[in-house]
């Protein structure tokens, strides 16, 4: 049986099965547009012949036609690149090993008790009426299930209530293997300038993540070593004169002049500080003045927020 349809069904079977802009934004994630534009840099140019101008009706719209029976057929955007990278050096994975060698056997938190953290961050953010600098101190009770509590002060004061999940794609999710770690996160890094970068930050959020299992803190601070632009710095000093491991990104094809650094304990991995600059000059700061365990949470925290694992956002 042939189906013959009119130009103007063809075209609105095709603008039917056009997906919507969220979805493109899903499927053409970073890491997946990093990926294609490698591949096209990397393979030979071959001239071909030059192509008609505009192709006759016919072959125009059995153009159209075909394009709509692919899309029904479904999955324009649902393949999958195979990851691309290239390792480090091997004097910043050697680093690194000693660094995840570090990492505590055991939880940190123990059951019943709860992480106080408290930092101060401090940077310059975009706003409708150009750049905007803020201040902000933020402490944190985090219970050995992932549960936090939080109240800051500062600019945007609010206290909060934070699900286990760590703010990016969650690495305890995967085998703990540095090279498992890497291609799960360049399926799905999205949010930054490039997938370095975005590697980096799920790292970095998976360290500063306290109930993150030893064996996968290790294998992510090993999988930096895998990352290009990835720099190590051991026995040098945070922002506040603190015995620290530098840990930090540059990527001058995306954000020329950028530097952004992750300073850890060399004791216990722990994330002390952050600092981003552009061109020698800070931009953003983040230090950690406390951290310590303790017994319950604050009455004011329980009066406020309350102790159910609910995510809470209170002005």
């Amino acid at each position: 049986m042939t189906l013959h349809i009119s130009d103007d069904q063809a075209m609105d079977a095709v603008v039917a099965s056009r997906p919507e802009t969220d979805a493109i934004d899903n499927a053409w994630y970073v890491g997946r547009r990093e990926q294609v534009l490698r591949r096209v840099l990397a393979t030979p140019h071959v001239n071909q012949p030059a192509a008609p101008a505009r192709p006759p009706r016919a072959t125009r719209w059995g153009l159209v036609a075909a394009a709509a029976a692919l899309l029904a057929a479904g999955g324009l955007f649902a393949q999958m690149l195979a990851p691309i990278g290239n390792p480090g050096s091997p004097q910043a994975a050697q680093a690194l090993d000693r660094l995840a060698a570090a990492v505590p056997a055991t939880p940190v938190i123990p059951n019943g008790s709860y992480e106080l953290t408290v930092y101060e961050d401090a940077g310059i953010a975009e706003s409708d009426n150009g750049p905007d600098a803020y201040a902000t101190t933020r402490s944190t009770w985090t219970a050995a299930d992932g549960w936090a509590w939080a109240h800051q002060t500062g600019d945007e004061p609010a206290y909060y209530i934070f699900s286990p999940a760590p703010r990016n794609y969650d690495l305890n999710a995967v085998t703990a293997d540095p090279a498992v770690m890497e291609t799960y996160l360049r399926a799905r890094v999205t949010g930054s300038s490039s997938v370095e970068e975005a590697l980096f930050e799920a790292v970095k959020e998976t360290l500063i993540f306290t109930p993150t299992p030893a064996a996968t803190r290790a294998a992510s601070i090993r999988m930096l070593a895998r990352v290009p632009g990835v720099t190590v710095t051991e026995n040098t000093t945070d922002p506040k004169g603190r015995p620290a491991t530098k840990v930090a990104l540059v990527d001058e094809q995306h954000r020329p002049g950028v530097v952004n650094a992750i300073y850890l304990d060399p004791a216990t991995t722990q994330l002390v500080a952050e600092l981003g600059t552009q061109n020698g000059q800070p931009y953003y700061t983040c230090i950690y003045t406390e951290r310590r365990i303790v017994k319950s949470l604050p009455d004011d925290i329980i009066k406020t927020l309350g102790a159910d694992r609910i995510e809470k956002s209170i002005p």
